[in-house]
């Protein structure tokens, strides 16, 4: 007695599974693109002055001021929120002692705080890069006045100050900025959310996508039992 030759399902070449994969990828791109933001300059002012080195600054103990700022002043107006501000406006300066931040000596060196038109500026690090004859110095600070807080933290948009000094002093241009995002700010912890419940979603997309192909497949199974 002859068997039935019983024909064999469509294979599953993991094609549904290939286009969930597709998709979480495309989706995921997206989201990046759209979530990413872009830092800009919501304020800047440039200030002019002197700063004279200090020639018996150590390097590698930082215990000493690196060197000392003359009296500082705008350059021309500033923009943005600094817009206000007109040039040859004095920066206000608690010391004119510049240190170099090091964990060594936290207590020993004064914080800098300068002040301008209600805004006040509290430098929380520097450091200096560069040659030993041309300089760079660069810090970062807290913003606060007129409504602004600001706290360093995020390394994207810290507000930062920051000039070139060539040994033994001189004249200096001092560039200072605060920055923020466009409004378009990635928050990591909703962004790990989000990328969570797209990767269950796409799982239960891919599940479903199987069910219902090996289903169809067992159906047209049976079928062509039937019709044999």
């Amino acid at each position: 007695m002859g068997g039935i030759d019983r024909p064999m399902p469509k294979r599953d070449d993991g094609r549904p599974l290939k286009r969930c994969w597709l998709f979480f990828l495309a989706t995921c791109h997206l989201s990046l693109v759209t979530a990413s933001a872009d830092i800009v300059d919501i304020g800047g002012l440039d200030f002019t002055g002197q700063f004279t080195r200090n020639p018996n600054y150590n390097y590698n103990t930082k215990e000493l001021p690196f060197g000392t700022f003359g009296p500082l002043s705008t350059l021309g107006s500033g923009f943005g929120i600094f817009s206000g501000i007109s040039g040859g406006t004095p920066l206000a300066m608690n010391t004119s002692l510049l240190y170099i931040y090091d964990a060594n000596f936290p207590a020993a060196h004064p914080v800098m705080v300068w002040g301008i038109a209600g805004f006040t500026f509290t430098t929380t690090n520097d450091f200096v890069v560069g040659p030993i004859f041309l300089s760079t110095v660069i810090g970062t600070f807290q913003f606060d006045g007129n409504g602004f807080h600001i706290v360093p933290g995020n390394r994207r948009d810290n507000p930062m100050w920051q000039f070139e000094t060539a040994a033994p002093g001189g004249p200096i241009l001092m560039k200072l900025r605060v920055r923020a995002d466009d409004g378009r700010a990635f928050v990591p912890e909703s962004g790990g959310t989000f990328f969570l419940l797209l990767f269950v979603l796409t799982i239960g997309a891919v599940l479903e996508f199987r069910k219902r192909y090996r289903a169809r497949a067992r159906t047209q199974c049976d079928e062509a039992v039937l019709r044999s």
